[in-house]
């Protein structure tokens, strides 16, 4: 008797369902949400590498103007040993010297770098790294100026504009900072008010150490001496951003086992570890994902009489690469891009509570009751597939400025404090901004689409 009423019944439902097609009427599952729901970004193009160099040859540039003797007369050993490590990490380096006698450098043999620790070699009357940059830099495929830091006639922001041409074409540009003893002349790039800006120098400079010493030179107008210690900037610039990062690492731990260890920052192209969705947890009896989570589409299998139609899923994201071992000013974060919403999915961001191996979380609630015509379907079908998806991308984005050494090493005048660089804070940011900009426009995105099933066989 029972048989014959499930006959009776399963004939029933066929009937009703035939006769629902006739009229022209579409079943829930088969119908396709329209709407655009919070649409996400295109899928960017990705960004072009740099253009080849004219030769295979890493420029290695000493500044020698004389805002630089004081490090030559404190610390001459110390100065040739850095040249030292710089060569020795090169596979073909050049030596050159800024200024030169008729153009911004000029080219010196290997042998003479024992040359650049002698403090009456510094006599250079400008700092033209503007110029070197513009003309010098595009000629080779890697390139590292030593300097303190100033431009000529204070002209900083022009140095910004050419690291920021660099940065938009894509090089890699990491700046080191290394402190160095320094006894010599300070030139403050204004006339001296000795009443007033002397006794601000001594205050600033034995903040730091109080045996460091700010005196004035006699008939000097805008110049002191300065006895304490000041950093000397690595600049490093490359074609090839890996190939630049392993050089920054490797002089990082040769500088510091030979001499100290020094600050560095990388300011473009700036790197992304990027998101992926790692793993797909139950939080509720009755549903599992099918497949790779990271894929881009995805089966999500539900049992809506297994402890009833509402199920949660945990969505755990990880990161793709691992961490950059040279800082930058910028901290990665994710972007939850909401592409097409679905009836019978609710998405909402997890934070990760201080996980340090995971940069949060999404959680997935889903509604499987089924529909009346859902219903009437089960008693000749195993499973139902809804043709609504859920679409949404995981992006990564750089939007948080860090604070760094950069800031502590900053100065906002050029006299104050001898032993800071003047607008260091100002050059990181505004270079690795040009670098932001330019990554984000070619993020990575990682898209999923969400199908819903109901019924397990």
């Amino acid at each position: 008797m029972g048989v014959a009423v499930t006959s009776r019944l399963r004939l029933i439902a066929i009937c009703l369902a035939l006769l629902a097609a006739a009229c022209g009427g579409r079943s829930a599952d088969s119908d396709v949400d329209q709407s655009s729901g919070a649409t996400g970004a295109a899928r960017p193009s990705a960004v072009a590498p740099v253009s080849g160099a004219q030769t295979d040859n890493d420029l290695i540039v000493g500044d020698m103007s004389n805002s630089l003797q004081g490090f030559a007369k404190k610390a001459p050993k110390q100065l040739e040993t850095l040249y030292r490590v710089l060569l020795r990490n090169s596979a073909s380096p050049q030596l050159a010297k800024m200024p030169g006698e008729n153009g911004p450098t000029r080219k010196l043999a290997l042998q003479e770098v024992k040359m650049l620790s002698r403090a009456d070699v510094y006599t250079g009357a400008t700092t033209p790294l503007v110029e070197t940059i513009n003309e010098q830099v595009p000629l080779y495929r890697s390139v590292i100026i030593v300097t303190d830091g100033m431009e000529s006639d204070n002209f900083y922001l022009k140095l910004q504009e050419a690291m920021v041409h660099l940065a938009e074409e894509g090089w890699g540009m990491w700046i080191l900072l290394l402190s160095f003893p320094f006894d010599g002349n300070y030139h403050l790039e204004q006339p001296l008010n000795a009443e007033v800006q002397l006794p601000r120098m001594q205050a600033c400079v034995q903040q730091k150490d109080p045996t460091w010493r700010v005196t004035p030179v006699q008939n000097a107008s805008s110049r002191v001496l300065f006895s304490g210690e000041r950093p000397l900037l690595l600049f490093v610039l490359d074609r090839d951003p890996e190939r630049g990062r392993r050089l920054v690492g490797v002089l990082t731990k040769e500088i510091e086992a030979e001499l100290r260890k020094p600050e560095n920052v990388e300011i473009s192209p700036l790197y992304l570890r990027e998101y992926t969705m790692s793993s797909a947890e139950p939080e509720t009896l009755g549903i599992q994902m099918l497949g790779d989570p990271s894929a881009s589409t995805q089966a999500l299998v539900t049992d809506p009489e297994d402890n009833g139609p509402i199920k949660k899923l945990l969505l755990r994201l990880s990161w793709r690469k691992p961490p950059g071992v040279i800082p930058q000013p910028f901290e990665e974060q994710w972007e939850l891009r909401r592409v097409k919403n679905a009836n019978w999915a609710n998405l909402e961001i997890v934070p990760s509570r201080g996980d340090r191996n995971s940069p949060g979380n999404l959680s997935l609630t889903v509604d499987c009751q089924p529909t009346t015509m859902e219903w009437i379907k089960s008693f000749y079908t195993s499973r139902i597939v809804r043709d609504e998806q859920l679409s949404f991308r995981l992006g990564s984005v750089l939007q948080k400025p860090l604070k760094g050494w950069w800031d502590e090493w900053d100065a906002v005048t050029t006299w104050e404090c001898p032993q800071k660089v003047f607008k260091l804070a100002s050059l990181v940011e505004r270079v690795s901004q040009a670098a932001r900009d330019r990554l984000m426009k070619a993020s990575p995105v990682e898209e999923h689409n969400l199908k819903l099933q109901i019924g397990t066989h």
